[in-house]
């Protein structure tokens, strides 16, 4: 009876928390893991990761010298950084996964020798990562899983054509984009077939997606003849709707991620408004409301972001209360990707 007692109060404590967050997510610090290059890195290892304050100060590079890195995702509670690589071309890829602590140590490589790969995600909550594989660049492909380890692969679904998307919500699935199919689709966790969602605008192609998990929505970027843009649909009820400012003819938005705590949507982009393409990042509510962009300019497109909300002194005691609840055994129903233990991360 206490140890119920004790449960029931961490999870009062949790939500009493969750509650201050959303009153006070503006306190919140936010770093912005990033990929950063232009196609050519293909060819040439130009491609970078790098981390950066969401006020645009702290700018630092963690690795250089890399492949075309389309896809990057962050493990926060062991301090990981898990990324998509791809070297070759001319339809002809060597393609891996790799991993490395936040400063860039440990570098491994954990799944090598593949054909194309994109769309990379993490299920923090069952230990695996995801992504789309293709034979070339406009083969067959399919979404595969493994270990966090890069063992144990397994196939999720098939049939997965010109698709760059993926993101993992550990309550209700996987979701992607087909570019040959203008459709969104998704696949139970397990694996199994796919099931269409959003139909998209013919001649639109698919860039990066993320999921809101607490509103139910999820997000991804489009570009076609008439620019780039941001979109989202509910997952229950599927219907696509522009966000409001969030792209424009010369203005591509790349990968997405959605933050929690400030209830913020982040992404990279690629400006084509100058004489020289330039990446940058930016960040707004949701419905694209005060919209900002980080006050520099990347020298090459910002493919992908993942955003890590740095605790204040306020938000240890939710921590505290996050560790003890795991401690009990007992699950909070909380998608660890898109849940507040990124809040609880010391700073780096």
């Amino acid at each position: 009876m206490r140890s119920l007692i004790r449960v029931l109060a961490l999870k009062l404590l949790v939500l009493l928390a969750l509650a201050g967050l959303a009153s006070g997510a503006a306190a919140q610090a936010v770093k912005v893991f990033y990929s950063e290059g232009d196609s050519s890195g293909l060819i040439q290892p130009i491609h970078s990761i790098g981390v950066v304050n969401s006020d645009g100060t702290g700018k630092q590079t963690i690795h250089s010298g890399l492949g075309f890195v389309p896809n990057l995702d962050i493990d926060p509670l062991n301090q990981h950084i898990y990324w998509l690589e791809l070297t070759g071309g001319n339809n002809v890829y060597n393609s891996r996964i790799r991993r490395s602590d936040f400063n860039g140590s440990n570098l491994v490589d954990l799944v090598v020798n593949r054909d194309e790969l994109g769309g990379l995600s993490l299920d923090l909550s069952q230990g695996k990562i995801y992504w789309i594989e293709q034979q070339n660049l406009n083969g067959p492909g399919a979404v595969y899983a493994s270990d966090l380890n890069g063992l144990n692969i397994q196939t999720i679904a098939t049939s997965v054509l010109e698709s760059r998307t993926l993101e993992v919500d550990s309550n209700s699935g996987v979701y992607g984009g087909l570019t040959s199919n203008i459709e969104f689709f998704s696949a139970p966790l397990a694996g199994g077939p796919t099931t269409p969602l959003v139909a998209l605008p013919a001649q639109t192609e698919t860039w990066g997606m993320t999921v809101d998990t607490g509103a139910g929505n999820f997000y991804w970027s489009e570009s076609s003849s008439t620019g780039g843009v941001i979109a989202t649909s509910s997952i229950a009820t599927p219907a696509r709707q522009v966000v409001p400012g969030s792209g424009s003819l010369t203005d591509f938005p790349l990968g997405l991620d959605f933050d929690p705590i400030t209830n913020k949507l982040y992404w990279g982009s690629v400006d084509s408004s100058g004489s020289q393409l330039v990446g940058r990042i930016s960040y707004a509510e949701p419905n694209g409301a005060s919209r900002q962009t980080l006050p520099l300019a990347f020298d090459a497109a910002v493919h992908d972001v993942a955003v890590l909300a740095v605790p204040e002194p306020s938000t240890l005691w939710l921590c505290a209360a996050l560790l003890a609840l795991r401690r009990s055994s007992v699950s909070t129903q909380l998608s660890p990707r898109h849940a507040p233990q990124r809040a609880c991360m010391p700073r780096t």
